[in-house]
């Protein structure tokens, strides 16, 4: 075996998702490749019926020949040199010249849908087909067959095969070319392990059919099988040949959780040593078991004489059997035939090699399934198995053409559904994988799929449904010229590699010229930015800032420094931090953002500048930059930057400038596999909106509707809380450019109520076309104060953002401030009494001090709310006596003339009111006599909560009781009015 030198190669892109598997489990367990729809209005099929009036029982025994004549073989049975595309029903090139179609000019213009990443062109001056792929965590292996010399290689003969193995970014890391004088092609790869991180000792299994000597003087016919393994490096552990006199071929590959390895094909002889011997012209369908170490456990042959029976795909359930998929011309094992020239069937083995059980699936014409794939559902194993057809199946019309079916069969083999392409031309289905909740069909067409629009030219597709059989979306890929999916694979994070081929440069590839060059795609699964997509969760931070959180709880938070956006508790591979930095008093812009992506560090600033691991770089204009780690960084087609994680999450950025300079809008999504993993500025994502902004580092939660003072001025402040610090164990994810604000800052929130009518008006004008009433305040008073309506922009698109993503927007405001003062500067006419105080230390200013008196506050003109939060530091001075003989001494809060509060509170030794009756002095006080008074004093921290949605709000403080013997007083400081 020749070894391929490492090599970078040229990566052409675009990224975000979709998924599938070669032939693979489609579930956790480690996958084996297998090779490889529209209007699906069709009803499901009722348990029992597969379409065809077959239902499978017992298999006939292992090897068992039953006598049959019913149909003509010759199409069907197989050729010494077949390739995967050569048993197609019908020439997948379609024929263009046969049609009376000229080519038109090359489109090398790389595919533009969301989840595009990575292509990789193998050009030599022969014909390259890549056949399957198998998917690990960090890696992607690549088997087909060439005609001429891989890198530089010296080909053996008439067509090798190959295989390759390619990292997450698309760079090629090793690579083989195997051949003999004759013709050999690989087939399908299976991973013997997809574990997440890598454990290094995964071994990768090979299977394919030669006409030669693979295997030094193990050639037994006109063409064999064979089955080579390696490890993850590239080192050959050991090759096995096996056949008859007659054409036997492989086609798929399984590997099991034991280490045991499964093998299906065709055989034209008695290779499982049936007795009586199949007569001759029988093709019949074979099974082979071995071991780890190469060694040989058992084989089965099914057949029926004088007919053909070839199994495409094999894989292993999670539970234990072995399901084997195909296509045969006669009843098989007591099954019904439908009567056409063809029909599809699954069939079910035991790890000992006992028979199941076989279903056929098939219409009065010719029905062919290439691939299956099993998954766990609701703790069940159940088998997903794709091909062609000419016929239809139940609820759909007769057909002139070949349509793709995908079915979904259960471990008793019962069709539960079946789906059918409609197309007006041939339309392929050659591999189909399950990926987190959704199936993944791919094939080539000449037609949309669902409009049946020409494409021009034959394509690529990949077409996503619901386990329960909804079509949820397809993406084509392709030049003008052809390009064909043969294999496609899935690995643990859900991102999707294809494998075909193309006969045009590719994406910017230079093409081989020997007729074909081979194709490997990759295609992230994850969230999408531009496009709705239900399933993910949204958090954004627009504006000056205005944030929601994952559960939709809308809040402001203006922030200076350097802070944690959002952090996994899951893995270490995901952390998002933001820079904040002051524009004017209270007002804050995001200007760049840092985030770890699978052991890459990537940043992106308000001016546009990217920097990857410490160094400036660019997005590619039509495609993505590859990361090692397996992430991407794209543009999204509404131009956003989208830097995207290998487990689905996307966080897309937008530069936006206005007349102070300029900020970052951000959306990041998670998808539900995040759900209640996440910390940060953007929440828990744990559908529980009371708690959301609220979660400190350890997990506890803060108070519920912070105010100002605890947002950002407290001892243990929610910006402290993330802050990004060194003594929180927190790596600075934004290296470049100088850090930005006070810790202390803001000095004073922002309100709508500051903003005067002239600039309300403005405001509301500019932001007319937003129908959500959070963030259309949010949008008025940036406008408002900064006279740029550009900010109408921000705000609509964060609320298209989130209508078209998880719950459709925000479902609850945090409080707002509407009014905030702590008595440093002068007072405004709000209050009907402008006298203000310090402390004995000279450290404290407070509104005061008043004695057996009222202090009223008024607020016009406030924003619509429902509900109001008053807070504030009550200062409480000198002799107050509470219950005891000098007393009552109470103090009250009323809004509007409702009572709020009305207390007795002490700071001698008799009882107080608050918080229960009989409580001792200084009970629940936030500090006690630490302002110097003579006779004691205590600060209570104060939140008021009621109900009130009038545009005008009065409020009355007041004490009564007080004696005067000991200048007793009150005040109160860091006064906020909150609107909900």
């Amino acid at each position: 075996m020749k070894r391929f030198h490492s090599e970078t190669l040229s990566v052409c892109i675009l990224a975000a998702g979709v998924a599938a598997c070669s032939g693979s489990t489609g579930d956790p367990l480690p996958v084996g490749s297998t090779r490889g729809p529209q209007p699906d209005q069709a009803a499901p099929i009722s348990p029992g019926d597969d379409g065809s009036g077959a239902k499978g029982d017992d298999l006939a025994p292992a090897g068992e020949l039953n006598d049959d004549t019913s149909a003509s073989e010759e199409e069907l049975r197989p050729r010494e040199d077949d390739s995967p595309l050569s048993t197609l029903p019908f020439d997948p090139t379609w024929g263009d010249s046969a049609n009376g179609r000229p080519l038109p000019l090359l489109n090398v213009t790389c595919p533009s849908f969301e989840g595009f990443t990575w292509h990789d062109e193998t050009p030599t001056s022969g014909a390259d087909l890549g056949n399957a792929v198998a998917a690990s965590c960090d890696a992607v292996y690549q088997v087909g067959s060439t005609t001429g010399a891989i890198l530089g290689q010296v080909n053996s003969g008439a067509s090798d095969a190959f295989i390759r193995k390619v990292g997450q970014d698309g760079k090629l890391s090793w690579g083989a070319q195997i051949g003999t004088s004759a013709n050999d092609q690989a087939t399908s790869v299976a991973v013997s392990s997809a574990q997440c991180p890598p454990s290094g000792n995964e071994s990768l299994y090979v299977v394919g059919h030669t006409s030669g000597a693979i295997a030094a003087g193990q050639h037994q016919g006109s063409s064999d099988v064979f089955l080579v393994k390696l490890n993850a490096n590239g080192t050959e552990a050991w090759r096995r040949q096996f056949g008859t006199a007659a054409v036997d071929q492989a086609w798929s590959v399984a590997h099991a959780l034991d280490g045991s390895v499964y093998v299906v094909g065709s055989t034209g002889g008695n290779l499982a040593g049936v007795n009586p011997p199949p007569t001759s012209g029988t093709t019949s369908l074979f099974l082979a078991k071995y071991s780890a170490s190469g060694a040989h456990v058992w084989t089965r042959q099914l057949g029926v004489n004088n007919r053909t029976t070839i199994a495409r795909s094999v894989s292993v359930g999670a539970d234990g059997q072995v399901y084997v998929a195909g296509y045969t011309t006669a009843a098989l094992a007591g099954q019904p035939y439908a009567g056409g020239s063809a029909d599809a069937f699954v069939a079910r083995y035991s790890d000992s090699g006992a028979p199941g059980g076989v279903a056929l699936l098939g219409t009065n014409l010719q029905d062919q399934a290439f691939s299956l794939t099993t998954a766990v559902e609701s703790g069940q194993t159940v088998v997903y198995v794709s091909g062609t057809t000419n016929g239809n199946f139940p609820s759909y019309a007769s057909s002139t053409t070949y349509d793709a079916f995908l079915a979904k069969v259960d471990a008793n083999l019962t069709t539960q559904w079946i789906r059918q392409t409609t197309a007006s031309e041939n339309v392929s289905a050659t591999s189909v994988a399950v990926v987190r909740g959704s199936v993944v069909l791919t094939g080539q067409t000449r037609r949309d799929l669902d409009s049946d629009a020409p494409l021009g030219s034959e394509d690529m597709y990949l077409r996503e449904y619901s386990t329960a059989g909804a079509h949820l979306r397809t993406e084509y890929i392709g030049t003008n010229a052809t390009e064909a999916a043969q294999g496609v694979a899935v690995d643990p994070n859900g991102n999707v590699f294809l494998t075909g081929r193309t006969d045009a440069p590719f994406c910017g590839h230079s093409f081989g010229g020997g007729g074909s060059d081979a194709l490997l795609i990759k295609v992230m699964k994850g969230c999408r930015v531009d496009t709705p997509d239900p399933s993910c969760k949204p958090a954004t931070c627009n504006g000056d800032p205005h944030y929601v959180s994952f559960d939709s709880v809308a809040f402001d938070f203006q922030g200076e420094g350097d802070f944690v956006l959002a952090t996994s508790t899951a893995t270490p591979d995901l952390e998002i931090q933001i820079r904040q930095c002051p524009v004017s008093p209270g007002v804050s812009t995001g200007r760049a953002v840092g985030a770890r992506i699978a052991g890459d560090l990537v940043e992106f600033h308000a001016d546009g500048a990217l920097y990857l691991n410490g160094q400036q770089t660019t997005v590619p204009s039509s495609g993505a930059l590859a990361l090692a780690g397996g992430g991407s960084v794209y543009q999204s087609a509404s131009g956003r930057t989208v830097l995207a994680w290998p487990t689905g999450e996307r966080l897309a950025l937008r530069p936006r400038s206005y007349s102070l300079g300029l900020y970052l809008d951000t959306l990041f999504l998670v998808p539900p596999a995040s759900v209640g993993k996440m910390l940060g500025l953007f929440g828990n994502a744990d559908n529980d909106p009371t708690n959301e902004f609220m979660i400190a580092r350890d997990g506890s939660a803060l108070s519920s509707g912070l105010t100002f003072f605890e947002m950002y001025q407290d001892t243990n402040s929610y910006a402290d809380v993330w802050r990004v610090s060194a003594a929180q164990g927190d790596v600075a994810l934004i290296q470049q450019g100088t850090p930005c604000g006070d810790p202390a800052g803001p000095g004073q929130p922002a309100w709508l109520n500051n903003l005067t009518p002239a600039q309300r008006a403005a405001g509301e004008l500019a932001c007319a076309g937003i129908t959500d009433e959070v963030i259309k305040q949010t949008c008025i008073l940036d406008v408002g104060l900064t006279g740029d309506s550009s900010f109408a922009d921000s705000a609509q698109e964060a609320a298209t953002d989130l209508a078209s993503h998880g719950q459709g927007g925000p479902v609850m405001s945090s409080p707002r401030s509407v009014y905030f003062n702590k008595f440093t500067g002068s007072i405004g006419p709000e209050w009907d009494s402008i006298v203000t105080s310090v402390t004995p230390l000279g450290d404290r200013t407070f509104l005061g001090q008043f004695g057996n008196e009222t202090a009223h506050l008024t607020l016009d003109d406030l924003a619509p709310h429902t509900e109001m939060t008053v807070s504030f530091d009550l200062y409480l001075i000198n002799a107050w006596d509470g219950d005891g003989p000098f007393g009552p001494s109470v103090w009250a809060a009323s809004a509007d003339g409702v009572e709020l509060l009305s207390e007795t509170f002490s700071n001698t030794q008799s009882s107080q009111s608050y918080p229960l009756d009989g409580s001792l002095a200084g009970s629940g006080a936030l500090e006690v006599n630490t302002l110097a008074y003579p006779h004691g004093d205590s600060v209570y921290r104060m939140k008021l909560v009621f109900p009130h949605s009038a545009p005008d709000l009065a409020l009355d403080l007041s004490a009564t009781g007080l004696t005067g013997l000991f200048d007793e007083g009150w005040g109160v400081t860091n006064f906020e009015v909150q609107g909900r």
